[in-house]
């Protein structure tokens, strides 16, 4: 990535590319969009001919609403809840996606030195961040003493078709299953016949391949901090992600 100045207040980041994009010049727009995860998500996409809209928007809303009943843990029929309220020792089998996710979280785990811990959603309840309802003000310190009891990441018992619930383990994987569900929207979307170009926005999250078929990129505005700096940051997105979300 490069960085260009353009205005003493402004940063403008561009990838640095091998190859120029494809020229979509002669491509048709297409803007399809809907909900999930408690959040909107839409799909701006530049193809080669008239795109069937509602078939396409089905076909992401079930890729989304698969995600979301495997890895929400605000749902009680979650395969994620199935996992999290398992007794301690239990095997709990689970589906291949979900696995895959879980192991991704686990990658990154190891790499930040458990920075990232997908083993937290008890602190995120406690904090009145998760799904069970809390009594308003800061947890009692009896309470927050009981976490740091608790067993992280690193006591799940992988098994190739599922896990060996822990003790007083519980999985949340908000902090990566919605980056998922955007690489996976993008798969589908590269793989669909006459796509040459898109934009994939799901809650904050945002993935891009292509350009406009006005040559320009992908250009997504990201929040001026307030630190004093002031600064508006433009990111073009080119087989590029980004997070924006808190």
């Amino acid at each position: 990535m490069t960085q260009t100045d353009t205005l003493p207040n402004r940063r403008v980041l561009v990838p640095a590319l091998a190859t120029p994009p494809e020229d979509v010049s002669a491509c048709l727009p297409c803007e399809v969009a809907g909900k999930a995860f408690a959040t909107t998500w839409q799909v701006r996409l530049f193809s080669d001919g008239p795109v069937d809209r509602q078939g396409l928007c089905q076909r992401i809303q079930a890729i989304l609403d698969r995600i979301d009943a495997e890895m929400s843990p605000y749902r009680a029929d979650s395969d994620l809840t199935r996992f999290n309220e398992a007794r301690a020792g239990a095997f709990v089998s689970l589906p291949p996606m979900l696995m895959q996710v879980i192991a991704h979280a686990l990658d990154m785990a190891r790499l930040t030195g458990g920075a990232f811990d997908p083993a937290l959603l008890e602190a995120v309840e406690l904090w009145g961040f998760g799904a069970k309802i809390v009594p308003e003000g800061l947890p009692t310190p009896q309470a927050r003493a009981a976490l740091t009891q608790r067993q992280d990441w690193r006591a799940l018992d992988w098994r190739p078709d599922g896990l060996i619930k822990p003790e007083g383990l519980k999985l949340d994987l908000c902090g990566i299953a919605k980056g998922f569900a955007v690489d996976a929207v993008t798969d589908r979307l590269k793989a669909t016949p006459g796509v040459h170009s898109a934009l994939i926005e799901i809650g904050g999250e945002l993935k891009a391949f292509g350009i406009r078929s006005e040559g320009q990129p992908w250009w997504v505005e990201i929040d001026r901090a307030d630190n004093g700096f002031n600064t508006e940051t433009l990111v073009a997105l080119c087989d590029l992600a980004v997070a924006t979300t808190g």
